[in-house]
């Protein structure tokens, strides 16, 4: 029993670092302002930015997001963590170009949201929503900016 008790924190452990993916690739696509195509060596993956939430395609501010999300990454190297999947099969990552944060750098240009409900405790990610719509960036020009959770399940016309 008392090994038991010793490994089970072990076990545990080694599950979570075994669903951390590392990735680097180049994008072959991009969706929208939160999901993109990457193409590391011969493979290409479906990936959903982690811990933001962009505008989507037909909401205001969704073809900028995306545009923005393009510029960040076009022709550069992409360094990918990743930390599990979505319902849809798509990796959630956290995408680097050097050492910049392309997640936050969506969030600051005020081309997404912070997704408060699954980003870690003590995130920047808040910080930079914040600076964003202070100095009403991007989507926040908008005095009545919908958040795309919300966009999603509102009626459309």
């Amino acid at each position: 029993m008392k090994l038991f008790a010793l490994l089970l924190p072990l076990a545990f452990f080694v599950n979570v670092q075994a669903e951390v993916t590392q990735l680097r690739g180049s994008v072959h696509s991009v969706y929208d302002g939160d999901t993109l195509k990457l193409k590391a060596g011969n493979d290409t993956h479906k990936i959903r930015l982690a811990y933001i939430d962009a505008p989507e395609l037909h909401q205001m501010y969704g073809i900028e997001s995306k545009h923005s999300l393009e510029q960040l990454t076009r022709d550069k190297p992409i360094d990918a963590t990743c930390i599990g999947k979505d319902r849809y099969g798509r990796l959630i990552c956290t995408l680097l170009v050097g050492s910049e944060d392309i997640n936050a750098m969506q969030v600051k240009r005020g081309m997404a949201w912070a997704y408060l409900r699954y980003a870690p405790k003590g995130t920047p990610l808040k910080a930079l929503q914040a600076e964003a719509e202070g100095g009403k960036r991007g989507l926040w020009a908008d005095a009545n900016a919908v958040a795309p959770w919300e966009y999603r399940h509102s009626p459309k016309d």
